[in-house]
């Protein structure tokens, strides 16, 4: 036991008085070992606080969902996207920066007084990626904003390509298909060669004449040689003019036509 600490009896104090004197004498030591100075010296310096600075969180950018309006946005509306040429930084031919087509603007009830138009460049990447996976783009999930709008641009312009080429639209949706392959069989049907069989398909003498003279069912004469014309792409002059569409006759078959909503080059080949 150091000078400084109180006595500690080896029995208990005699009277009150001394137990509470000693009591008193040991909460004063205690007291003292909690000071700073007391423990280390009269010259003691309490070191100063040093201030931690945490480092500053990167906030990634805000995942934000795309607006309701945009959510069932798909290929078949494409005729609702429009895009629009601009410069591509990243890219030059013999020295100057080159153009590409990009998605630019959704526009629904065009030229309508309840017109809504989107600038695509509103939206943030997040959103972007989910518009181009919607409307049926692949391997956007960590694309940029320039080029989920250019993957968008190619995918529509691809059905331009596909018509070009005389080959059925592999990015035309079934419906599309479907639409072109019925209006493409009227035509067929009301064709100069075959108009004349049409109008007389259920005439039941000039059936019965024919079976008689072994010519078979002529009502399914009749379909081969529909479906064998529809599925020739040599009649696609003929066959693939959409009637009424001229922009005087009906505005909105012409629209549709112009921007390549009905085509029916773009068709399913059918069997009788």
């Amino acid at each position: 036991m150091s000078d400084d600490e109180p006595p500690f009896p080896l029995a208990q104090p005699a009277t009150e008085e001394e137990q509470e004197a000693n009591a008193r004498a040991w909460s004063e030591h205690f007291a003292k070992m909690q000071d700073p100075v007391h423990v280390h010296g009269a010259n003691y310096e309490p070191p100063s606080v040093v201030t931690v600075q945490k480092k500053k969180q990167v906030v990634p950018e805000e995942k934000k969902e795309l607006p309701v309006e945009l959510r069932g946005f798909k290929f078949e509306h494409k005729d609702k996207l429009t895009c629009a040429e601009e410069v591509d930084k990243n890219s030059s031919k013999h020295g100057e920066p080159c153009t590409v087509n990009l998605a630019r603007y959704i526009i629904a009830w065009a030229g309508k007084p309840n017109e809504k138009k989107w600038d695509l460049l509103d939206l943030n990447s997040h959103q972007l990626r989910r518009l181009a996976l919607n409307f049926g783009c692949s391997r956007v999930g960590s694309s940029s904003k320039f080029e989920c709008r250019r993957q968008m641009a190619l995918k529509v312009d691809s059905g331009i390509i596909y018509g070009n080429l005389d080959v059925p639209n592999a990015t035309s949706t079934a419906h599309e298909k479907k639409v072109n392959t019925m209006m493409r069989v009227l035509n067929a049907v009301f064709s100069p060669s075959l108009v004349e069989r049409f109008l007389k398909l259920n005439d039941n003498k000039g059936q019965k004449d024919f079976e008689s003279a072994h010519g078979g069912s002529p009502y399914k004469e009749f379909w081969k040689d529909v479906s064998n014309m529809v599925n020739d792409t040599t009649y696609n002059e003929e066959l693939s003019v959409v009637l009424e569409s001229c922009e005087e006759e009906d505005e909105r078959l012409n629209e549709m036509v112009q921007q390549g909503v009905l085509n029916l080059n773009d068709f399913t080949h059918q069997t009788h």
